[in-house]
């Protein structure tokens, strides 16, 4: 876990240096842009962590599936591929790589860039400027950059989220919609994200109480339920499983518990923080509210269905947790509370780490400039 760790301490340091210092200009266009170059060298860092992986989760499995990959030819001619339920845009861009690239490593580097500058410029856009490195910090810490390394398709088809949210808090939902299901063409459960523009009112509300009672009735038939919505997916064409589901595999609480503490915080304490929020604050409460009850789902069953979809929401606890901490407490109080989140969640951070190294492994720039020259 070294190397995770260094990379998980020098990007939240480029994060907070990024803060104060860093500012550039560059010439575009004929105008002057602000660039800042420790923003620039934590995506760098994280690109090529991510990037350059050669093992860890279920990396292998994406190894052998471009190994195996169709030709760009082979593709268009089974009418299969296209099928929109079976994340025909990621299988085009694989069988795109395989056909004019035939580089596995390149595949993989050109999905961290990607994702980790859209994970990057969602945040920067909706934190404020001194929460920045805290919310790197959360990113890491909850989980959000090793998922990153795992469920290729489903971080990818997350990062494209990001970039439909400013057109939601803009009531633009026809663009809104456009990329969600561009998103879904990548991982089909990414159309779940939909459900957001229902809920961009108050957190807290009547909707939230209704989607808390959705899930306890979900709970007590968790068998029967799930069930029915797998033999209504089968109906549409989007085969499931039942062993995906019934896998034995259980979120656990502690991990539940984690999560839960912002949500739930803001409900304790609604009466001081509803007031002060905006509309950017009530979404990403909402998203968290969401994802909360997606991993209530997953300790029943099925943590890798149910847990992997509360992840397309989790970026809502990732960015309303430093402000909620900052408006509960003053600023001396606020630096006193924010040390000890930072000592407890390292703490989780290494539980939920514990075996990365087990599985983690990587080729060195060098050799990866190697493959390509």
């Amino acid at each position: 876990m070294r190397n995770l760790l260094i990379v998980f301490a020098l990007s939240v340091i480029l994060a907070y240096a990024s803060q104060y210092y860093g500012y550039n200009y560059m010439l575009e266009a004929g105008e002057k842009k602000k660039v800042n170059v420790f923003i620039v060298a934590m995506v760098v860092l994280m690109i090529l962590f991510v990037g350059l992986r050669t093992g860890y989760n279920d990396t292998a499995t994406y190894l052998r599936g471009f190994e195996n990959a169709e030709t760009l030819q082979m593709f268009f001619a089974d009418k299969e591929n296209l099928n929109l339920l079976h994340n025909p845009l990621f299988y085009f861009m694989q069988a795109f790589f395989h056909t004019y690239i035939n580089n596995v490593h390149l595949f993989f580097m050109f999905w961290a860039t990607i994702n980790i500058i859209l994970f990057v410029r969602f945040l920067l856009t909706y934190t404020d400027g001194e929460d920045f490195a805290f919310t790197i910090f959360i990113f890491f810490a909850l989980g959000t950059f090793v998922f990153g390394m795992a469920a290729l398709k489903q971080i990818s088809a997350m990062a494209i989220l990001t970039v439909s949210v400013p057109y939601l808090l803009d009531k633009k939902y026809i663009p809104f919609t456009v990329i969600v299901c561009i998103a879904a063409l990548i991982h089909t459960y990414a159309i779940l994200f939909l459900i957001m523009a229902f809920f961009r009112s108050k957190p807290w509300d009547v909707k939230s109480l209704l989607l808390i009672l959705a899930t306890g009735a979900v709970l007590r038939t968790f068998n029967g339920t799930v069930m029915s919505l797998l033999s209504y997916a089968d109906s549409i064409g989007k085969s499931v499983s039942a062993e995906e589901v019934f896998d034995g595999n259980r979120m656990s609480i502690f991990r539940v518990a984690v999560f839960a503490i912002t949500p739930l915080a803001i409900f304790l304490f609604r009466k001081w923080l509803l007031p002060k929020m905006n509309a950017v604050e009530e979404l990403f409460t909402n998203m968290g509210i969401i994802s909360l009850m997606f991993m209530m789902l997953a300790t029943q069953n099925g943590a890798n269905m149910f847990g992997r979809i509360a992840t397309y929401f989790e970026l809502g606890i990732t960015c309303t947790m430093p402000w909620t901490l900052r408006h509960l407490f003053e600023p001396r109080s606020y630096r006193i509370i924010s040390m000890l989140c930072v000592v407890c969640f390292v703490l989780f951070f290494l539980y939920d780490n514990s075996e990365f190294d087990m599985s983690y492994r990587t080729i060195t720039v060098m050799e990866f400039v190697k493959m390509i020259f």
